[in-house]
């Protein structure tokens, strides 16, 4: 091979690894870089550390990205001709002992990059491929008659009812012929994301980790779900033991995974942040190493399933703490589902990066300058940034010298605002950023819009009140929290344009109403911040952990 042989060498724990690419293949494998691939065969390599392994690399073009799979080893023509593979990294291993051959996801250059297709349904083949292509046509077209449709689909199946009556009793251990050995390294921590792309759960996650080396652990950060990962070298800053196993691992190999990975790192804490995956080895992990320590944390219950709170909540016996970061899901874990008070934790994510009390605000606003508003965040369906973009041909229609608009933020739905925008003829009003520093944004405007048609409690929020940016909000999950009443909308699409509407019509003439309200906003925030930190809480509870195992 002509690349780079030393952070594969270590990856691979010292196996000889071979790589054979596609011309394609060399461009993708140059625009990822050596440490993208590692963590790719870090993670075979632990799934299955004695047998030989080849890994079909699989080009993904579009979001969402498909999950591995298995592939039956030496005859991969089929991955080549319909599939088109960018090459092979192989393994060795015992000859003596089957093969492994997995199909690897790997993005190419144009949707790591964010400039590729999104699909809405998960379908490559047949009728739900159809469906998919229909659905986003309607999205492009009509995309408020089809969130209108959402929101009465998403009001008619309660996903809480009976969900914590299936869960899982608590395990405890038995009888064992056996002692485990003691082992000699460091303490390790594991942390189970989602993937790791941009999102405050991630953001959360990774500060939670950077807690926890700080503090001595050796942390390990997986992922389960099949992504680009474009914020793998954020995890890499934090630690050199990151596992893509999300885009090679098919289900078959994760509990082999789960249990050498606890081994491998000495496990002792697990804090699992959006983790399906993760939830789903704990009854094997509860078998195989009574001793670890398993947290979660969850910011907030997906429509008609629930998500990762519903999966919270049915492995919550196999759970030590629970933590939660609004007041709305507190109720939920606390009143709803029932769950021992002295296992739930309620903790803001508040002091994080961006929330400095002291941080600087933008030029103050003269009367007779336009109203500043802004969205920032993941251009995603859950985001609704087209609600945004009616709401700016709204007022703009209104009063088109009293508002000044900016977008800041990419994702799979790039193409769909860009032609949104295009469609209302408001390419020269709105002005359109790529992700930046947030203290640049917030700077920038006077009213940050949230859109979305579920969320915790937003990240953005409180980084906006610190920066004296009013937030005007759907009524979504706990925003009620850190949100002026005035300025809390209705959820249903309809109704929070003609609200918002009318409510920013009324700010952009009226600096007393604009000073009223921040007054509101900070005295939500000042009774927020009277609660202890989620980073101070974790901080202390990590280090009595650590210290337990001394």
């Amino acid at each position: 091979m002509t690349g780079s042989t030393g952070v594969i060498q270590e990856a691979a724990a010292g196996r000889d690894v071979t790589v054979s690419l596609t011309p394609e293949g060399e461009q993708i494998w140059a625009r990822l870089g050596d440490a993208w691939f590692a963590a790719l065969i870090r993670a075979a390599h632990l799934a299955h550390p004695l047998r030989r392994v080849d890994l079909l690399l699989i080009p993904a073009r579009g979001e969402p990205m498909s999950p591995p799979t298995e592939v039956l080893p030496g005859v991969p023509g089929n991955s080549f001709t319909q599939l088109g593979a960018l090459g092979v990294i192989s393994l060795s291993g015992d000859e003596q002992q089957p093969s492994v051959g997995r199909r690897a996801q790997v993005p190419d250059v144009a949707l790591f990059d964010g400039e590729s297709s999104f699909a809405f349904v998960d379908g490559r083949h047949g009728l739900r491929r159809r469906i998919g292509q229909v659905y986003g046509e309607v999205y492009r077209r009509a995309p408020l008659a089809l969130d209108l449709f959402k929101q009465v689909r998403n009001a008619r199946r309660p996903w809480l009812k009976g969900t914590h009556t299936r869960g899982a009793q608590a395990l405890h251990p038995y009888l064992a012929t056996h002692r485990p050995s003691p082992h000699q390294g460091r303490t390790g921590a594991w942390f189970a994301l989602h993937w790791l792309e941009s999102g405050g759960a991630e953001s959360w996650a990774f500060e939670s980790a950077q807690v926890a080396a700080d503090l001595g652990y050796e942390v390990v950060i997986t992922v389960d779900r099949c992504a680009p990962q474009r914020q793998l070298e954020r995890a890499l800053a934090i630690t050199p033991h990151v596992y893509l196993a999300g885009n090679v691992l098919p289900w078959q190999d994760w509990s082999e995974f789960g249990v050498r990975l606890v081994e491998e790192h000495n496990i002792r804490l697990l804090h699992i942040h959006h983790s399906a995956s993760a939830y789903q080895l704990l009854p094997l992990l509860r078998h195989t190493a009574p001793h670890l320590v398993v947290w979660d944390s969850t910011h907030l219950p997906e429509h008609r399933t629930g998500g990762f709170v519903r999966q919270s909540l049915e492995h919550s016996n196999l759970i030590d703490q629970h933590h939660v970061i609004s007041p709305g899901l507190r109720d939920v874990y606390l009143l709803d589902a029932q769950i021992p008070a002295e296992r739930v934790a309620y903790r803001p994510l508040i002091g994080l990066d961006g929330q400095d009390p002291g941080a600087q605000t933008g030029t103050p606003r003269q009367p007779d300058e336009p109203l500043r508003l802004g969205f920032l965040g993941r251009l995603a369906p859950q985001k609704r940034p087209f609600l945004f973009v009616d709401l700016v041909r709204r007022l703009h229609q209104a009063d088109p010298s009293a508002f000044r608009f900016i977008m800041q933020g990419s994702g799979p739905l790039d193409d769909f605002v860009a032609q949104n925008i295009a469609r209302a003829h408001l390419q020269s009003v709105i002005e359109r950023r790529d992700w930046g520093p947030v203290d640049a944004f917030l700077a920038d405007v006077d009213v940050l819009v949230v859109c979305s048609d579920n969320e915790g409690l937003t990240l953005t929020a409180l980084e906006a009140a610190q920066h004296g940016v009013l937030v005007l909000s759907a009524d979504v999950g706990s925003q009620v929290t850190v949100v002026a009443p005035d300025l809390v909308m209705p959820a249903s699409p309809v109704a929070f344009l003609r609200q918002s509407s009318a409510v920013l019509q009324r700010l952009a003439h009226d600096q007393g109403l604009v000073d009223r309200l921040l007054d509101e906003q900070r005295h939500l925030h000042d009774d927020l911040r009277a609660h202890e930190p989620a980073t101070t809480f974790i901080r202390r509870r990590y280090a009595e952990i650590l210290k337990e195992t001394a």
